[in-house]
């Protein structure tokens, strides 16, 4: 049984084929597109999953999109209705917008893939729903989903068990966290529903001193929900900026993108962070009602990895899943997984999720596009290669790693990474400023084999997917004195001294784990890099996306792993023979190492 699953028409478009209620391919469009968060109709993607599957579209059973057009527009109108006149400008265009893209689902597959079968429309929420739990190894689990919008909800809760997913109780539009935070993304002058990640990096530096005054923005409920305080905000209404006036009156006047980042914008920052992991335990314990011993966690939000290990360490589950694509992208996944389950009715079996689910290239592809761009490389063998690449990053060298199927989602998780020496305490710093050309508070995200973990990352339990991270900061309890309910029915991880390019500022980390079978190679390097420095022990690395300059997305050997080298001004190579005079030129700068 195959099954399509698409999402477009907002940001993130993509494509996933299941076949026999598993996930064989799936990418993003903006991988082919080199567009990021391209949101038109996947036509690369979808044609990459077929191609990859061994399909055509006569072959597929039914094909799933992600949300519900129509609920969409009914939001849309309603609130639009409710704000009037104030509203007209924004109604216009997301009327528009949803009418040319959401209502075409059907004539898009018939043009462009000339399919005429079954299409089923999955709701938002359910969509992000089961691309965590059908991924889950768990049999039974409680289900949260929290991103921005989708129909109606903001937020979901659901219960999965076997093959079934069913809606427990949601919170709806306008009251949502997501939307918070993509408020306050845009307030300290970063790209709403772009940036959010930025601005959860740039917590790391700055003290949560602004708690009073967000007790004006949100209320924290006793039953788990939250509700905004609604006079603050203008994205209901407004087209052009997402807070009102009050806002300003509240925090202070909101910074322009190319205004330098102040003290008090640090502290905003730190504060929102704070709240928001405050409100998702809240959520995530309100879960526990069922006696449910997992929980599966997806939507954009999702994404927020320090709040993630706040969850599991102080929701009280004994397991906590995120599949690697959480936000809107893992929602073609979880619409496909929908429908061959719970429409199509196949049965499931709870295992392993794979997670390189894109493109791939074979020896002599890679060989013809290295010979095509008339550059010297050695073809070695693989025990050879991995120790040549741990010796480069002993000696400072940074390195494009390039191997087997890409990652499905926006975590470099071994297959398409760039790679560096812990050791050098300079070395964030240089692949901030020269190779992924960013804010200089950005941090590396490390990569360790799953054995040598423990020694490193604290925490009681092991996350089964590492795209989370942990603080020390304490449960707080925002106003959960409040009797209202907007429901609706239905460890720190902190490296040891001499792993210094790795932490933020505050020692809050992204870990990933690297099990043996999730990435051979990969794991072999990683273990040959522990021979680092003449024997001593280095079992953590710093490991980064694949991205150049602007944060276009890389996809395939010929656009991506080898020209975004010289894109990079860097000595970073997909081989083992990086240009030593990158090395050289590091070493006669003032205040680097020799």
């Amino acid at each position: 049984m195959n099954v399509l699953g698409l999402s477009y028409n907002y940001h993130d478009a993509a494509a996933c084929v299941v076949r026999d209620g598993v996930a064989v391919a799936a990418a993003e469009e903006e991988r082919f597109s080199r567009i990021k968060h391209d949101s038109r109709f996947p036509r690369q993607a979808v044609a990459f999953c077929l191609r990859t599957a061994g399909l055509t579209s006569r072959d597929l059973d039914a094909v799933a999109f992600y949300e519900k057009p129509a609920h969409k527009l009914e939001r849309i109108l309603q609130v639009g209705k409710r704000h009037a006149p104030a509203s007209a400008a924004n109604v216009v265009a997301q009327f528009s917008s949803h009418i040319a893209g959401g209502f075409d689902v059907e004539p898009q597959l018939r043009e462009q893939m000339g399919f005429e079968g079954d299409v089923y429309f999955c709701a938002h929420h359910l969509s992000h729903a089961a691309s965590a739990f059908y991924a889950s190894p768990y049999e039974a689990a409680a289900i949260l989903t929290v991103d921005g919008v989708g129909e109606w909800a903001t937020v979901a809760q659901f219960r999965g068990r076997g093959s079934v997913i069913e809606k427990r109780r949601e919170i709806r539009y306008p009251h949502s966290i997501g939307l918070l935070y993509s408020t306050l993304t845009a307030f300290l002058g970063f790209r709403a529903n772009d940036d959010e990640y930025k601005v959860m990096g740039l917590a790391a530096y700055g003290k949560p001193r602004f708690r009073a005054q967000f007790e004006e923005l949100v209320t924290l409920h006793r039953d788990g929900s939250f509700s905004l305080a609604l006079p603050y905000f203008a994205f209901m209404y407004a087209r052009e900026r997402m807070h009102s006036p009050l806002l300003e009156s509240l925090l202070g006047p909101p910074r322009a993108p190319h205004e330098s980042v102040s003290e008090r914008h640090r502290d905003i920052a730190a504060t929102l962070q704070a709240v928001t992991e405050d409100i998702l335990v809240a959520l995530a314990r309100a879960c526990r009602d069922d006696g449910a011993r997992h929980l599966c966690l997806a939507g954009g939000v999702a994404q927020n990895c320090v709040a993630n290990t706040k969850i599991l360490q102080r929701a009280g589950f004994s397991g906590l899943f995120i599949q690697p694509a959480p936000g809107d992208s893992g929602a073609a996944m979880g619409a496909a997984l929908w429908a061959s389950h719970q429409v199509l009715g196949q049965a499931r079996s709870p295992a392993r999720h794979q997670t390189c689910l894109g493109p791939e290239f074979g020896e002599a592809e890679m060989l013809a596009a290295l010979q095509a761009s008339g550059v010297a490389f050695r073809r070695l063998p693989e025990a050879e290669r991995c120790r040549q690449v741990a010796a480069l990053i002993a000696q400072d060298f940074i390195i494009g790693w390039f191997q087997g199927r890409m990652e499905f989602g926006p975590r470099a998780l071994g297959a398409r990474s760039i790679l560096a020496n812990p050791r050098n305490p300079h070395m964030q710093d240089i692949l901030n400023a020269r190779v992924k050309f960013r804010e200089e508070f950005r941090p590396c995200a490390p990569a360790v084999t799953a054995e040598a973990a423990p020694r490193y990352f604290d925490g009681r339990r092991k996350p089964l997917h590492a795209a989370d991270a942990a603080s020390d900061a304490g449960p707080g309890s925002g106003n959960s004195g409040r009797h209202a309910c907007r429901w609706h029915r239905a460890g720190a991880n902190r490296l040891p001294r001499g792993q210094p390019a790795i932490p933020s500022i505050d020692h809050r980390i992204r870990r990933d784990f690297r099990h043996a079978d999730l990435g051979q190679h990969f794991v072999q390097r990683a273990r040959r890099a522990d021979r680092l420095h003449a024997g001593r022990r280095c079992e953590v690395l710093p490991r980064n996306r694949h991205r150049l300059p602007g944060d276009r997305p890389v996809s395939g050997v010929e656009g991506a792993a080898w020209r975004i080298t010289p894109k990079m001004r860097t000595g970073a190579r997909p081989c083992a023979r990086p240009r030593r005079w990158w090395r050289r030129a590091i070493r006669r700068r003032p205040g680097w190492p020799r």
